[in-house]
């Protein structure tokens, strides 16, 4: 008797099994309204690729081309007790080797051209002053050559003093922007001061003589260029970054994205009283569900909490412009049914948009998306540190320690970015359902 009951337990079950595979009309169990929202299927109707990009982490291994400007100019950074460089080329290496499974670098000389070197003589020579006076080499300043053969897919580092004419900071902001930025390759810029003791050249003026004491006030400046993965640039940042002789606050890095997160509040007395908060287990990140009960028009104000990413230019958020787009069966296209409704409103990471609906459709459901994307000029404050170490005319009396042209130099690279293409900054949803 025992046996058959379990083989009839056995049948049951079975059938349960067939019923449920053959679609049976069970009854689903009921779920409770303040449940949590169901999870929704991948759509890219709400991607944020466009504002936060690849999130992934740094890579596991890493190749590295180290270029070194090995111009006459460079030569009084190894002329000094207590330079910068010597240090910053060797903790380079050894953060390189530090911070990824797998590393390979490759060294290379550049001035007048490029050569590429073995390590030890790199590493032997750097602190000679015959390093910095190699003919064919030391007579000027390209870094145009370098951006012509350097690979997107390493890290390019380049250490340089960046003096550079009116003419040659429009060359090379042009050769930066055609071989990097119109590539979407990110871009790195560090400066790093260290004691100086030498010959100033590629001023205004004839060379001049120039040396630096412990005071920092009286230190010159030379530039870590980066090109490559953002990821790889801010890891390796982070390892140089507790060196004494780094100031990790003054790196700039100028990428098509400038958002780490971004978070959307609706200001509630704002929202009109046409308008229907409704909730919904569909609802995505920065989306909000509203019935429109009566009319065509109605208004409301949301808060876009933005903040950027380590290294970013600082963000005119005020000067954001919005576009919106409305949901169709074949994609999405560009709508006037959300309108911005008064002049964006900041206040430190937050931008407040007022915003007008006028809704004319029949009854129905529509989606909505609305994007906030820098406009194509002065979209981005500069770094303070950077009028702070340029000069358009350094002279022995004036200024002798100040890096010629930077301010322009870093305008016109962070310019170029927001002319090549707009970048969002921050996206959220509105879907109304009109009655």
């Amino acid at each position: 008797m025992l046996v058959r009951r379990r083989v009839g337990r056995s049948w049951v079950l079975i059938s349960l099994v067939i019923l449920y595979a053959c679609g049976g009309d069970t009854p689903a169990p009921k779920v409770a309204e303040d449940a949590a929202p169901a999870a929704a299927p991948a759509d890219s109707w709400y991607s944020l690729a466009e504002i936060t990009g690849d999130l992934a982490k740094a890579n596991d291994s890493v190749s590295v081309d180290l270029y070194l400007d090995s111009s006459v100019s460079m030569g009084g950074f190894v002329g000094a007790a207590n330079s910068s460089l010597p240090p910053l080329i060797r903790d380079l290496e050894s953060a390189a080797q530090t911070g990824w499974r797998a590393v390979s670098v490759r060294y290379f000389k550049f001035g007048t051209k490029v050569v590429e070197a073995k390590r030890e003589d790199f590493v032997k020579r750097l602190e000679t002053a015959a390093f910095f006076k190699e003919k064919g080499i030391s007579e000027k300043t390209n870094i145009d050559v370098v951006l012509a053969q350097s690979d997107p897919s390493r890290l390019t580092l380049v250490l340089t003093d960046l003096f550079q004419t009116a003419g040659d900071v429009n060359a090379v902001v042009s050769a930066l922007k055609d071989n990097l930025v119109t590539k979407n390759v990110p871009v790195g810029l560090l400066p790093v001061l260290s004691e100086f003791n030498g010959m100033v050249f590629d001023a205004n003026v004839p060379p001049y003589s120039y040396r630096s004491t412990a005071d920092p006030a009286t230190h010159r400046a030379f530039y870590l260029l980066m090109f490559g993965n953002r990821h790889d640039m801010k890891r390796l940042v982070d390892v140089i970054g507790e060196k004494t002789y780094i100031d990790r606050s003054r790196f700039l890095l100028l990428s098509p994205y400038v958002t780490k997160t971004q978070v959307a509040a609706l200001v509630k007395p704002s929202v009109s009283k046409n308008l229907v908060v409704r909730p919904a287990n569909d609802l995505q990140g920065n989306e909000f569900f509203l019935d429109l009960r009566e009319g065509t028009n109605a208004s409301l104000a949301v808060d876009l909490n933005i903040e950027t990413v380590e290294g970013a230019a600082a963000l005119k958020r005020d000067r954001l412009e919005m576009r919106a787009v409305r949901k169709t069966a074949d994609g999405e296209t560009a709508t006037s049914d959300i309108t911005l409704g008064g002049p964006l409103v900041t206040d430190g990471t937050n931008v407040r948009l007022p915003l007008n609906i006028r809704l004319a459709e029949q009854p129905g459901t529509y989606h909505y998306k609305i994007d906030l994307r820098t406009p194509t000029l002065s979209a981005f404050d500069l770094p303070s540190w950077v009028p702070a170490l340029s000069s358009n005319n350094p002279s022995p009396s004036f200024e002798p320690n100040k890096t010629l042209n930077l301010a322009p130099f870093v305008q016109g690279l962070v310019q170029s970015t927001t002319s090549v293409q707009a970048t969002t900054a921050a996206r959220m949803f509105i879907r109304i359902r009109k009655r």
